[in-house]
């Protein structure tokens, strides 16, 4: 690789992380309306090698339950979230994430998935000073985000946080057959919640929730529909973005500044 084409291959990843895909997503059309299938099978392969000649490849099949129908009331949320039966397609052994906040938010922010250093609340010992218990965005980028919407007047008081995806996996690779269901979920929580407006970090809850990318989405005003009616929506950079690009943070500014109209409507 010559040196020239390394300044552009790094304003190409950059480009991609302005759009909030570092968690990968597909681009293939999904009808976001339609009741979500459960997945029949689970499939892990194993392979190995005998003799010096590659094994066969078996399959580990583990049938997945049907997903919990979804909640009815904001207070059984958090511990319905919790059950793995209600993320069947997630591996059942991790830690859910419930929402944490305001029980009557002005503002719901959510995010594509945990960050690393976010716990759930039941891992939280109650000498452990240095993660408040059930904390997503608890560290840096949540410092950030909540600086910056204090600038527009919103008290962290005001704001409840949820993640599309409610556990915390290395990587944090978001699987496409996910996306239905995450959706379907936060959209209840977005009803349930009856926030005045709702504001979606990253690439991935853009898809889940709108429809379309974050560099499409963003800076417009968008709207989610529920069952109940719908709620005014915006769509910014995730703040883990804006810690490794600062320069970025007058992006996330413009978008704020639409937040700030969506409250005054």
């Amino acid at each position: 690789m010559n040196s020239t084409s390394q300044p552009m291959i790094g304003q190409m990843l950059d480009w991609w992380a302005l759009a909030g895909l570092d968690s990968l997503v597909s681009d293939d059309a999904h009808s976001w309306l339609a009741a979500p299938k459960p997945d029949p099978v689970q499939i892990r392969h194993a392979g190995g090698e005998e003799n010096g000649a590659p094994a066969p490849t078996t399959h580990v099949i583990q049938m997945v339950e049907p997903s919990l129908p979804l909640p009815d009331i904001l207070s059984a949320f958090a511990e319905w979230i919790k059950d793995p039966s209600a993320t069947p397609m997630l591996d059942p052994g991790l830690a859910r994430f419930a929402p944490r906040g305001s029980a009557t938010p002005r503002l719901l922010i959510l995010v594509d998935r945990p960050e690393e250093g976010d716990r759930p609340e039941e891992s939280i010992r109650p000498d452990d000073s240095d993660s408040p218990a059930g904390q997503l965005l608890h560290g840096p980028a949540g410092r950030l985000l909540s600086a910056m919407l204090a600038a527009i007047g919103v008290a962290e008081s005001e704001v409840m946080v949820a993640s599309l995806l409610p556990v915390y996996h290395a990587g944090g690779r978001i699987e496409a057959a996910w996306l239905p269901r995450l959706a379907a979920i936060a959209t209840r929580l977005a009803q349930l919640a009856a926030p005045q407006a709702v504001l979606l970090l990253g690439d991935a809850t853009s898809r889940a929730l709108i429809g379309s990318g974050a560099i499409d989405a963003r800076q417009h005003m968008q709207e989610i529909n529920h069952d109940a009616g719908k709620v005014g929506a915006i769509v910014t950079l995730h703040p883990r973005f804006l810690l490794q690009k600062p320069a970025a943070k007058a992006l996330a500014w413009q978008d704020l500044q639409l937040l700030r109209r969506l409250f005054a409507q």
